[in-house]
C-alpha cells in the first residue's frame, strides 16, 4: 500500500502526466508516460485514497487548458457532465469502470480514468 506522502506525490504526478498526454490529440504523436498508479493499485486503495486520487485526476483535467489550449472544448463538455456529480460519484464510476473492464487494470490509471470519464460523459 502506498504511504500517504507517496500517494499525494503520485496523485500530483498523475495529474501532470495526464495533462501532458492530451497534447498529442491534435498535435504530433507523443509517448504517454506510465504514471505511478495502475488500475490494480487503485482497486487496493482505501475509500479515502480512491477519493483523493479521483479529485487529483479531475483537478488535472481542468488544469489542462493551461498546457494544451486545443482541449478547451472537450474539457468544457466534460465539466458540464461532471458538475452534476460529486467526487464520491465520480470515484464510484472509476471503480465500476475498472471492475467492468479488467483489461484496463494494468494500464496507467490516468489513462483508465480518462476513458472511464469520457464514457460516463457521452
Amino acid at each position: 500500500m502506498l504511504k500517504k506522502k507517496t500517494l499525494l506525490t503520485a496523485i500530483m504526478m498523475g495529474a501532470v502526466l495526464f495533462i501532458f498526454m492530451g497534447q498529442g490529440i491534435t498535435q504530433k504523436p507523443v509517448t504517454i508516460k506510465n504514471g505511478f498508479v495502475k488500475g490494480t493499485n487503485y482497486l487496493e486503495f482505501t475509500p479515502d485514497e480512491k477519493l483523493a486520487y479521483t479529485i487529483g485526476i479531475i483537478d488535472g483535467m481542468f488544469l489542462a487548458p493551461l498546457f494544451a489550449g486545443s482541449m478547451e472544448k472537450d474539457l468544457a463538455a466534460m465539466e458540464k457532465c461532471l458538475e452534476k456529480m460529486n467526487s464520491s460519484e465520480v470515484t464510484g464510476r472509476l471503480e465500476r469502470y475498472l471492475k467492468e473492464n479488467p483489461q484496463r487494470r494494468r494500464e496507467p490509471m490516468n489513462v483508465s480514468a480518462y476513458h472511464a470519464l469520457m464514457e460516463a460523459c457521452r
